[in-house]
Formats: C-alpha cells, structure tokens, sequence
C-alpha cells in the first residue's frame, strides 16, 4: 500500500522522471528490507522454538534405536508450534506419531539434522564440523558418510582453489596497476595493500 500511495502522492514524481525513478526505487528498496526483516524473524523464531529444540532432545539419540518418550516429547514440540512447521515435518511428525518404528525415526533424525545446520546457516551461526559428526556418528548410514565427506572435501578444494586463483589475479592486478601509477598513488596503494592483509589473515584465522 505505502508504494502505491508514494507514487499517486508525488507530484514530483508525475513532473520528473528522475524523481519518479527515484521513488519507484525507494518503495522497491522499503518493500524488500521490510519483506526481509520479516523473513529474518520468522527464521529466528523457528530456529528457536521448534528446530533447535528438537534438535537438542534427538542429538544424543541421533540415527540411533527410536526412544519412545523422546519422541514423544519432540511430537509435542511439533505440535505446540505447527505453525511454524513445513509439509515435510508435519508428515514426519504424523507418520512416527502413528507408527513410532526406527524408519520413520530415522526419517525424522534426517530431517532435523539437515534442517538444524540449514537454520544455523540462516541465522549465522556456526554449522557442526565434519570431525564432530564423525565421532558422534551423526549420519544415516555408511554410504551418507561417504557422500557427506566427498562433498565436504570438495567444497574445501574448491575454496582453497578460488581464493589462491583470486589471489594470484589480484596480485597480477596489484603489480600491473602498481607499475604503472605515480610515486603518490604507489603509497596509498601499498597502504591499502597491508591493510587488505591484514583484515584477510583476520579473517583466515577466525574461519580456518
């Protein structure tokens, strides 16, 4: 409603194409940081109400022999806050609500342990590591093992590949760009320099 009332409100807007660009862009801008100020809430409320805390009642039981009352409690979680449940896990809830067996329970245990490093993801925090799921045998079975860790090993080759090729063509820019800039610039140019490797051995040290 405010984007349409900016635009039949402005009589800039109707005079001035630039203005009317600008106003057009403004309403897009609100619409989008509104839109995901409340996509963020509801992420975090979820995180906080339903995956987290089923994630917390089934991490020590993880993939593991279903135990009844523990599943009961996380059916009770689901429950409170339906609303805040997708199709899957509404299902998942149903089907081990109906038939407790260790497929259906492992089904569930599947869904939240995808669903909590999703949510940790969105929210900004930390995912678990490859070795700590690996002691505490957090996977379905060997042949998830074995795909979770190809690709695991995969994502980090490629990190490491992207940032060394970034590097070396930054590098090769710095050195083309330093050669030919005056006596001055070369200065604030090596100032910028050290200040970029700084902040990248920071952030090298916070993430490695």
């Amino acid at each position: 409603m405010d984007f349409f009332k900016k635009l039949i409100d402005s009589t800039q807007a109707s005079l001035d194409p630039l203005n009317f660009v600008a106003v057009i862009i403004s309403a897009l801008i609100s619409v989008y940081i509104s839109k995901g100020s409340i996509t963020s809430q509801f992420i975090k409320e979820r995180h906080d109400k339903l995956i987290f805390p089923i994630f917390n009642l089934l991490e020590p039981i993880l993939y593991t022999k279903c135990d009844t009352a523990i599943l009961h409690k996380v059916l009770k979680i689901i429950e409170a806050n339906k609303n805040l449940a997708d199709g899957r896990l509404i299902e998942l809830s149903y089907c081990c609500a109906i038939n407790p067996n260790n497929i259906n329970f492992m089904d569930l245990c599947a869904y939240i342990d995808s669903a909590y490093d999703k949510s940790c993801k969105k929210i900004g925090l930390k995912t678990r590591s490859f070795p700590y799921r690996f002691v505490r045998h957090q996977y379905k079975s060997p042949f998830h093992l074995i795909k979770f860790l190809t690709i695991y090993i995969l994502l980090r080759l490629l990190i490491v590949f992207s940032i060394l090729f970034a590097l070396l063509f930054l590098v090769a820019l710095g050195i083309v760009l330093f050669e030919s800039a005056k006596p001055i610039n070369q200065l604030t140019m090596l100032f910028f320099f050290c200040i970029f490797i700084f902040l990248f051995s920071r952030y090298l040290q916070k993430n490695c």
